[in-house]
């Protein structure tokens, strides 16, 4: 009998950010010494605190410039979050990337010489009652095809499109009808949506999404027509891009028809963006929901689906009691009761490869232990 040349080991797998912290002087200053090392795509977050009332929508409270040269061009420039009081934390969020792109002038990293230094990289500087918190770096959010809020906090939030932030609420909570978590979007204005930041895995861009598909939960609460012929706007643009509020990307109408309440229902939008610059796109933000004055519903398994892929909608993506066992070929998995996409990635959480169905093909891999994941399952797998 020839011998199986795939074993499995099944275990229980998560992935979890890593959160270090970056130092920083008094003035600001953040040397590239001090992130070099972090990946171009890892992830660093600002906290900016506003130590004064006297703080006002759309203020300037900070700029980013190479370090040691304050007469350069703004590499970027922080403004005050709607609503913002004395105490409260403005989060910004960039790329090592980002980063080093900032301590360039011309292309080329500017190199402060002044008082006998020879230093590369930052200054964070604030000014208008702001104060630099703190600087954080973590690795960056593993591309996935399907946004399920299940790696999230109970009540995390998330940020929206609206005319001002108190117009809506979008925090995630207990499923309201089965398990996992999903995202509750509660507004009391026109024109509010949450807010994804989205990576697509395998190189995928925008241009190569077909459709989104998504589950959609109308409570009791909310406008009394809300589950009644609304229309759903969807908002696409560049990491950290501005949308106004009554100009989306792209609006459907009637997606919602004469739904019921207190149940998860399906919807499908399919892509019709011809904005060249947006369908080159493989990271961006993503704006979705009804227009509608005042919303309670939840949103889950926000799924991107690629052209030419048969994939059902929605809760199907969650896979229950899968099963996986070795090929007699070499390389080759066998998922059974899979019904949605397989993620496949590094053990240290590099994502390999991302397909759909009930085969994997490791063949062109090298010897070595993977991950394999399926809705909220997932598998070690180890090829020898």
């Amino acid at each position: 009998m020839k011998k199986n040349l795939l074993s499995l080991v099944i275990a229980l797998f998560s992935t979890g950010l890593f959160a270090q912290s970056i130092p920083f002087d008094d003035y600001g200053n953040v040397l590239l010494e001090n992130y070099s090392e972090l990946s171009d795509d890892a992830v660093i977050k600002v906290i900016i605190t506003v130590t004064s009332e006297e703080s006002r929508v759309g203020w300037g409270i900070g700029e980013i410039l190479p370090v040691g040269n304050y007469s350069a061009a703004h590499a970027y420039d922080f403004t005050c979050k709607a609503s913002s009081a004395e105490g409260e934390a403005n989060e910004y969020e960039f790329t090592v990337a980002q980063f080093k792109e900032f301590a360039k002038i011309d292309g080329e990293y500017w190199i402060d010489t002044s008082g006998g230094n020879n230093r590369r990289g930052i200054v964070i500087n604030c000014y208008n009652n702001a104060v630099l918190t703190s600087i954080t770096a973590g690795e960056a959010v593993e591309p996935s095809a399907v946004i399920d809020f299940e790696a999230d906090q109970i009540d995390d939030s998330y940020p929206g499109i609206a005319w001002v932030d108190t117009n809506f609420t979008a925090t995630v909570k207990e499923n309201p009808a089965g398990e996992g978590k999903s995202l509750h979007f509660v507004s009391t204005n026109w024109n509010s949506y949450p807010k994804f930041a989205v990576s697509l895995p395998n190189e995928l861009k925008l241009g190569d999404i077909e459709k989104i598909t998504f589950n959609l939960y109308f409570t009791d609460s909310g406008s009394s027509d809300q589950n009644s012929w609304k229309n759903f706007h969807l908002f696409v643009g560049e990491t950290g891009a501005s949308f106004t509020p009554n100009a989306p990307t792209q609006e459907f109408n009637n997606i919602v028809g004469s739904d019921s309440r207190n149940v998860w229902i399906t919807k499908e939008l399919v892509l019709n963006i011809t904005d060249e610059a947006l369908l080159e796109l493989n990271t961006f933000d993503l704006g979705l929901g009804e227009l509608v004055e005042n919303a309670d519903y939840y949103l889950d398994n926000i799924s991107f689906i690629p052209k030419g892929v048969a994939s059902s909608p929605g809760k199907l993506i969650n896979v229950s009691n899968i099963r996986v066992y070795p090929s007699p070929t070499k390389g080759i998995v066998n998922i059974e009761n899979n019904k949605g996409e397989v993620f496949v990635y590094s053990v240290t959480g590099r994502l390999i490869m991302r397909t759909f169905g009930n085969t994997v093909d490791l063949s062109k891999q090298p010897d070595g232990s993977y991950i394999l994941k399926a809705g909220n399952n997932a598998v070690k797998v180890i090829k020898k």
